[in-house]
């Protein structure tokens, strides 16, 4: 599996590092491929990954943050239910670059993410 460049980078310069664990258990979320979109277990934790895009009429990043359910249905929100410890976003803009770590409880308090498939969002901005 060929990882994005921005979480090698990562894993480099920041993660071994700190002495984290070097991640394992990578799978490719093939739907969100234009955003880097992976999944991985880090120190037994479980990390959804996405690389933040520029866009040219806003201000910040924008991400997505879905999944699909079923099959060939609708999109939705990552949702409480899902096994997931933490999101990773990397950004990158004229040289330079960093990572937001958002942890559940905070994805959940801010409706990032849905209650037992109630709100959340598909994507959203960092600045």
């Amino acid at each position: 599996m060929i990882l994005p460049q921005p979480l090698l980078t990562a894993i480099e310069s920041l993660y071994l590092n700190a002495a984290l664990a070097h991640p394992v258990d990578y799978s490719v979320d093939s739907e969100a491929r234009e955003y880097g979109g992976l999944r991985f277990t880090l120190a037994g934790r479980k990390v959804v990954f996405r690389v933040a895009k520029v866009t040219p009429t806003k201000v910040g990043q924008f991400v997505t943050l879905w999944k699909r359910p079923c099959p060939g249905g609708e999109i939705a929100p990552l949702d409480s239910a899902d096994d997931i410890d933490f999101v990773v976003v990397h950004v990158s803009t004229e040289g330079r670059c960093g990572q937001f770590v958002f942890d559940r409880e905070t994805l959940l308090s801010r409706g990032v993410f849905a209650i037992n498939g109630r709100g959340g969002k598909r994507a959203f901005r960092v600045y």
